[in-house]
């Protein structure tokens, strides 16, 4: 840490301690709401949110999900497109997102018929 600290400082930035923490090799290591251990990708627990809305939305149609979490937002589709569309600006070879986008995309398509 000492060693990273002398690099900062010799390169004229400052490090502000209360917006610093080291995260260890077995601790998960994010930064700006990324998880970077092995390879970059969002939290495990927004990955769950997104696959959840998704599953619903297979299983009982969007209007009876929209019901069900209370949401009446016109624009939904295009709000949950696009938080898929940030895991894979981050990882475009996740498949598992892929797969939620071209869903959500299909139902949009079939809405618009």
């Amino acid at each position: 840490m000492v060693l990273i600290l002398r690099i900062v400082y010799n390169e004229g930035f400052s490090i502000n301690p209360e917006k610093t923490r080291v995260a260890r090799s077995n601790a998960r290591q994010e930064v700006t709401g990324i998880v970077v251990n092995s390879h970059m990708q969002i939290s495990k627990e927004k990955r769950k949110q997104i696959r959840q809305q998704s599953y619903y939305i297979r299983k009982y149609g969007l209007e009876s999900h929209l019901e069900r979490i209370e949401e009446n937002r016109a624009n939904y589709l295009n709000h949950l497109l696009g938080q898929i569309n940030f895991p894979l600006f981050v990882n475009p070879k996740d498949e598992e997102m892929k797969e939620y986008f071209d869903t959500v995309k299909t139902i949009m398509k079939n809405q618009n018929e």
